[in-house]
């Protein structure tokens, strides 16, 4: 009877040392791949600008200027036709809504459309930002976008400006 316990003793050893070999063999899973990197968000590089337009509306040479507020930037239009007048219209329905209503230049009234004329070969000039934006800018990456039509003798056509803090 010694000889059986013994070859069963051996057996469940055996047994044993098989699966735990077995368990340490096979190790933790593989971690998960690590997530895609975010990507890092940008903001347009604000400046003064010249916005050429012409020879038809739409031919726009900014379709999206960015302008900031806090570094005191300007726009302006002009035509690259002398014989036709321009006109930059922003629509108050246009406005974003995070403006509170506000038209993104001074001298404009809350709620109503701001319109900029030129005579034929001159320069629409807005001028600066309006200052009631201030608190209504939000932090990069976000901005206001002001969608404006501009006119150019019978012609119309969109674009827009992005203003930043």
């Amino acid at each position: 009877m010694a000889n059986g316990t013994r070859t069963l003793t051996l057996v469940i050893v055996l047994i044993v040392g098989v699966a735990v070999g077995w368990f340490i063999g096979r190790g933790a899973p593989p971690a998960p791949p690590p997530p895609p990197p975010t990507p890092v968000p940008t903001c347009p590089t604000p400046g003064d600008h010249l916005i050429q337009v012409g020879p038809k509306a739409g031919d726009v040479s900014e379709p999206k200027a960015a302008i900031s507020l806090s570094k005191g930037h300007k726009v302006l239009w002009i035509a690259r036709d002398n014989e036709k007048p321009l006109a930059i219209t922003f629509k108050a329905s246009d406005f974003p809504p995070e403006a509170n209503h506000e038209p993104p230049f001074e001298g404009g009234q809350a709620g109503q459309d701001q319109v900029i004329t030129c005579n034929p070969g001159g320069v629409c000039n807005p001028g600066r930002i309006n200052p009631n934006l201030k608190d209504k800018l939000p932090d990069c990456p976000k901005s206001l976008y002001y969608k404006y039509w501009q006119t150019l003798g019978e012609e119309t056509a969109d674009a827009g400006i992005i203003i930043e803090k």
